[in-house]
């Protein structure tokens, strides 16, 4: 009998309720099971709940000889942990341990899906066989630290070349990879590459709780929230920062930093510094994170870098618009692709002052934060998982010019 199932490849997969670890993946995996039976070859982590498998997908977990939790990809993420020698040395173990795990495991496998153009990209790009498509998923990370160096570059251009069909998650990120491309192929490169971001479900984030400016309850003193990993590129100092410029004018304002990371005791002890008053209850996710987007003020998304060297898309601003947030983001990565200032949120552009006068302006403001989060809700249809699923299998169900 024919294989019929997808083998999704990724290097970060959610390893117990709550974890943000690959959460996005889970849910495209889910999208796939349209087209059939769906496994997940993820790395093994210690921090891996026995049993737990979202969405009932089957997880195979791999780890290598010398190193029996093979995740050099979770916690701060890939970028910020090959900066330690310890890690450095442990990937070639993880990406040995993962060729060997995929070999086996696409020996039943229709089709490939892989997540991030390394490790999981390059290990699928290495196993797959002639009769099998193979669509590979650039989150905006992988690319930026490959880019960085003419031998990155070369890998990530083989992967492309393996693969059948390309998505990038923001088109910053697409325009990137086209021009990395040699010219004499770049015009048959763009036929397979495609900007999709990464869906959500809309529904789980509407509002869990009455809207409290709706009820007169407005918290006090007001809440603004961040959420994801606590990793230098999320800018959550200059979010500190910024509220500390706020309190000294005689603002009141509370943070609420949903998600753990590195960064945890740094930004603690500058908050402490600063005057800001900072809760971090770790990591949410389901009701609880709908009920903490429900109850906050303002949602701020301070991510460093501009177009091209920041973040892909990041999954929070989504989740935010989706529950009808006002949101205050920085332009960074794909965020200006889907944040329109003053009209679905506002935007800064990097700078610590524009940031406070935004925050300013939403906590003064309640029409505007109405206004922006009554569109911003209304946009974020867009992103559900019921309209972008269909549209990540649809190359796996039409005939496809075989890659070489």
């Amino acid at each position: 009998m024919p294989p019929t199932d997808t083998l999704v490849i990724t290097s970060a997969y959610p390893r117990f309720p709550g974890d943000f670890a690959g959460r996005f993946v889970a849910e495209q995996a889910r999208a796939c099971g349209v087209l059939g039976g769906v496994r997940v070859l993820a790395p093994a982590d210690a921090a891996v709940e026995p049993g737990y498998a979202p969405f009932d997908i089957p997880i195979l977990r791999y780890a290598s000889l010398f190193n029996r939790w093979s995740g050099p990809f979770y916690g701060a993420g890939g970028p910020d942990n090959l900066r330690r020698r310890s890690v450095r040395l442990s990937v070639p173990y993880a990406v040995s341990a993962l060729l060997s795990a995929a070999r086996r495991e696409n020996r039943t496998a229709a089709r490939l899906v892989a997540h991030w153009l390394v490790p999981a990209g390059f290990a699928a790009a290495m196993v797959k066989r002639r009769d099998q498509r193979l669509q590979v998923i650039v989150h905006g990370g992988d690319w930026r630290w490959l880019s960085a160096s003419a031998y990155g570059r070369a890998l990530a251009l083989g992967v492309l070349w393996r693969a059948d069909d390309v998505v990038a998650v923001a088109p910053w990120l697409a325009a990137s990879l086209s021009a990395a491309v040699p010219a004499r192929f770049r015009a048959a490169f763009k036929r397979k590459l495609r900007v999709l971001p990464m869906g959500l479900d809309t529904q789980a984030y509407v509002a869990a709780a009455p809207d409290p400016e709706v009820s007169g309850a407005l918290p006090r003193p007001p809440l603004i929230l961040g959420v994801g990993r606590l990793v230098p590129i999320k800018g959550f100092d200059r979010l500190i920062e910024a509220l500390a410029g706020l309190v000294a004018d005689g603002r009141e304002a509370r943070l609420r930093l949903i998600g753990d990371g590195p960064e945890r005791g740094r930004l603690a002890a500058l908050a402490a510094r600063s005057g800001v008053a900072l809760d971090l209850p770790g990591a949410l996710d389901g009701d609880a994170l709908a009920a903490e987007y429900a109850a906050a003020t303002v949602v701020a998304l301070p991510s460093r870098g501009g177009c091209g060297g920041g973040e892909g898309l990041p999954r929070v601003l989504l989740e935010a618009m989706a529950a009808g947030c006002a949101v205050a983001a920085s332009d960074s990565g794909g965020v200006a692709s889907v944040v329109r200032h003053d009209e679905n949120g506002l935007l800064d552009e990097g700078k610590n002052a524009t940031l406070r006068s935004n925050l300013a302006r939403l906590l003064t403001d309640s029409a505007l934060r109405r206004r922006l989060g009554e569109r911003a809700q209304a946009d974020a249809r867009d992103y559900d998982w019921r309209v972008l699923g269909p549209k990540f299998v649809e190359p796996f169900t039409r005939r496809l010019p075989c890659s070489r």
